[in-house]
């Protein structure tokens, strides 16, 4: 069997990986019957790998990459297990859940069925692992060997994958968040420039921010902030005034945005 990306869940003792580590497993080859050469690599030999420049014939490419993209697989996933380790629970599962979604977009990008032949870009899926480990080692630092608030860590995000947040109603908004468990906050000031619409008492509404994190009624509660006042939290108020500068007396965030998002995520 192909070797794997391993992603571990919080019960170790299930789901096995080819190796023998532990935790459910996704793969951007599955050998389910399918022979070597009814694997097609898409890549042609230069652009693939300098170190597969030489080789000219379709499968001496296959042949020549996969070891290659078991090796990035194995940099991941000693990148995964470091930060993982080092992490709170929340944050934990957090990290699994955005780990699954970048396979899944890994997979999506990189591999094509067509009946029952199965077309993989090892250079697209090799890139893209190194490229991710690179990530996950960043965050490393960001966030383990340094610090880093909860709504940086919940709403950082690898590459550029598709969008899947909910849709604001009416208004333009700066999404920081493109997964399904997201919500928005919307920014006040009370200057009357370069706003949206007045809420009364000399407060407006200057725009909106997509974030990770669920509604209670119409109460959005981005995650690691539960319980908190974000109107008053300074790494909120950093983020509003950075992406909504030029208000005198600056902005603040609030959550009370269950009336503009997509009938039916607000709940």
């Amino acid at each position: 069997m192909m070797h794997a990306t391993c992603v571990r869940g919080d019960d170790t003792a299930t789901d096995p990986c080819s190796d023998g580590r532990t935790g459910p497993m996704r793969t951007i080859l599955q050998w389910t019957g399918l022979t070597l050469a009814a694997l097609i690599a898409l890549a042609t030999p230069a652009a693939a790998r300098p170190a597969c420049a030489d080789r000219q014939q379709g499968l001496d490419v296959v042949y020549c990459l996969m070891p290659v993209l078991e090796q990035a697989d194995d940099a991941l996933n000693v990148r995964y297990g470091a930060l993982r380790a080092k992490l709170p629970p929340p944050r934990r599962t957090a990290l699994k859940a955005d780990e699954l979604a970048w396979l899944r977009w890994r997979d999506s990008a990189c591999t094509r069925h067509d009946g029952s032949r199965l077309f993989v870009d090892l250079a697209c899926a090799i890139a893209m692992t190194e490229a991710h480990a690179r990530f996950l080692a960043a965050r490393y630092r960001a966030c383990v060997a340094s610090s880093c608030s909860d709504l940086d860590f919940y709403n950082t995000q690898d590459g550029t994958g598709p969008d899947v947040g909910p849709q604001l109603m009416g208004y333009p908004a700066n999404s920081r968040y493109r997964g399904p468990d997201a919500g928005y906050i919307a920014v006040y000031t009370h200057d009357d420039r370069n706003v949206l619409y007045p809420v009364g008492g000399g407060i407006y509404v200057a725009g909106f921010i997509r974030l990770r994190g669920r509604y209670e009624g119409r109460i959005f509660r981005p995650d690691g902030y539960a319980t908190a006042d974000i109107s008053a939290d300074r790494n909120f108020k950093a983020l509003t005034d950075a992406l909504f500068p030029g208000h005198p007396g600056g902005t603040w965030a609030g959550g009370d945005t269950g009336g503009f998002v997509t009938p039916g995520l607000a709940h």
